[in-house]
């Protein structure tokens, strides 16, 4: 969620907070009356302040109505340019490729990747969680070696950048997979 839909939200959270509290302190007897007064005599006496207030709380609500009526667009992905015409693959899409391709490979437990499209290049971050008694740099250069085969017959594309960072060594007792 961005600084500004936070922002917004906060300002009405506490808006709608503070009319519960009234309405509470209604029911319970709270003669509103005499706060409201000494509101209105501040208000009166601060005019340059309330005018700053009332500016700020003008752009929050337009703020709030244009984010309100905002389209969630689609998630970028892969563009790939055929002679028949433009193929989209989404970030999903290439994400579940690379779990896929990733799982073939003996000794990774869990795989997490993250797709960046950098232009005309693919940036891709891989954490795995990897079996105990693993040689971790030969099990990376295996998963990413077949990553990138994989991204290649099935995607079509070659230009790819691999990082991988092992987050975690599996405890569990899990068997190791059976070819």
């Amino acid at each position: 969620m961005s600084l500004a839909v936070r922002s917004v939200v906060f300002v009405f959270s506490v808006v709608i907070l503070v009319l519960a509290v009234s309405a509470i302190g209604i029911a319970l007897g709270w003669d509103p009356t005499i706060t409201l007064m000494g509101i209105a005599e501040w208000v009166l006496a601060h005019r340059v302040g309330t005018g700053l207030v009332g500016v700020v709380a003008f752009a929050l609500a337009v703020i709030g109505l244009y984010l309100s009526l905002q389209r969630e667009s689609e998630p970028a992905g892969l563009v790939k340019e055929t002679s028949l015409g433009t193929i989209v693959i989404s970030q999903a899409a290439v994400e579940t490729l690379i779990k896929r391709a990733a799982a073939e490979i003996e000794g990774v437990r869990t795989i997490r990747p993250t797709v960046s499209n950098l232009g005309d290049k693919l940036a891709v971050l891989l954490a795995l969680e990897v079996a105990p008694d693993t040689n971790i740099p030969q099990l990376a250069d295996q998963v990413r070696t077949r990553v990138q085969e994989y991204l290649a017959q099935t995607v079509g594309i070659s230009d790819v950048n691999i990082n991988i960072v092992v987050r975690e060594i599996s405890t569990s007792l899990q068997k190791a997979r059976v070819k």
